[in-house]
């Protein structure tokens, strides 16, 4: 009930925002349509890609397994409409009825909830499975800020021959191949991103740098999305923490620690900025910049005196991966939420001292004592 609260939250403060571009006379979604099946849109197989000579909107109605999707994608003309059309390339992560079951839906949500949900499965271009296992995000239809400036993206992760997108859904296969795009059978539903600050209470991997962030009071920052548009956080593991040891850890939250906490924290945050492992979203300029391999974004922290954090993007088997500051690889990238997206670190991230900044020097290499600690990040403290 929490979860369908906050994503019912969400949809409603962009109701207005959808409701003035006139989207179909639509108002509650109360039932299933169980949609015709057509005759044949089938054609051949090759390479294990079902090809076919029909729309994706025809290729979705004539699969069984699909009904569910179709049902609802079928309520929305404006949905309809795109994957009917010959001429366009679109690519479609269809849940199976079976997805469906797995998930706990109110049936009897508002309209704008489910084609919020319809649209985040749809991306444009036509992405092969192949493609797919080289990218780090795909963008999708769906709005990712109320300003309507940049898309909700969906991550993507190589699993043997397959994808999984958003660390939870797996494509399966056969891959089927229409005439304005690529369709994709998945096993779960790509429900709508929670907020960062959800995401990060709920991860239990996340557990000491959530307390860091609520002790030293940054998470108001991250929580109050009122304070900026889209942020970028990289999130040490508890695994991270415990690489620092017990007596940094035990100076970090206990008396006398407050202040060099806070510094850490914030240099663990980036608002205005949302970076994917391919793609950048400078919120302020209003800018969105694909990244290619060997680029390096330098990212503003919260951290004050204008520190921060060089981001290069490399190769880690056909797909991008993050780097930071030349020394952490993220080791869990594009974890995607409603506000931006964030970045598990194995290694909690450590400013380079003066004489490293100078030489470029990554910041982490430090030697693991408390007064090596203080030092670092006194330039961090106001």
């Amino acid at each position: 009930m929490g979860k369908f609260k906050r994503t019912l939250f969400r949809a409603t403060r962009v109701t207005a925002l959808i409701a003035s571009v006139s989207l179909a006379v639509q108002f509650y979604l109360t039932r299933w349509h169980q949609a015709a099946p057509l005759l044949s849109v089938f054609d051949h197989e090759m390479d294990g890609v079902e090809q076919h000579n029909g729309t994706l909107w025809e290729v979705l109605l004539s699969k069984p397994r699909l009904s569910r999707c179709a049902a609802i994608v079928g309520d929305f003309p404006q949905l309809v409409a795109p994957l009917n059309t010959p001429n366009l390339s679109l690519t479609v992560f269809a849940p199976t009825d079976e997805a469906f079951a797995r998930e706990f839906f109110h049936w009897d949500s508002p309209w704008f909830f489910y084609i919020m949900l319809a649209s985040y499965h749809i991306a444009p271009g036509e992405l092969s499975r192949e493609a797919l296992q080289r990218k780090g995000t795909v963008g999708t239809v769906l709005n990712a800020d109320i300003f309507w400036l940049f898309k909700q993206r969906i991550s993507t992760q190589r699993v043997e021959s397959s994808v999984m997108l958003n660390y939870l859904s797996t494509i399966l296969g056969p891959e089927q191949a229409a005439v304005n795009g690529r369709l994709h059978y998945v096993d779960r539903v790509l429900t709508l991103p929670e907020s960062t600050s959800h995401v990060l209470r709920s991860s239990p991997e996340f557990r000491t740098f959530c307390k860091g962030l609520t002790v030293s009071e940054v998470a108001v920052v991250v929580n109050d999305t009122s304070t900026h548009v889209g942020q970028t956080v990289f999130a040490p593991t508890n695994a991270a923490f415990k690489k620092l040891g017990h007596q940094v850890n035990r100076f970090l939250f206990g008396p006398g620690g407050e202040a060099y906490l806070k510094a850490l924290m914030e240099y663990h945050v980036v608002a205005n900025h949302t970076l994917f492992s391919d793609v950048y979203f400078h919120h302020t300029q209003k800018q969105q910049i694909d990244l290619t391999e060997t680029d390096v974004t330098w990212l503003p922290t919260l951290a004050p005196g204008g520190f921060n954090l060089s981001v290069t993007i490399e190769k880690h088997d056909s797909q991008p991966a993050i780097r930071i500051n030349n020394a952490v690889t993220a080791s869990r990238p594009d974890i995607v939420v409603m506000d931006g997206v964030i970045h598990a670190v194995e290694t909690v991230l450590i400013p380079p001292g003066r004489q490293e900044a100078l030489d470029g020097q990554p910041g982490t290499m430090w030697d693991g004592t408390v007064d090596s600690l203080v030092a670092r990040l006194q330039p961090l403290i106001e």
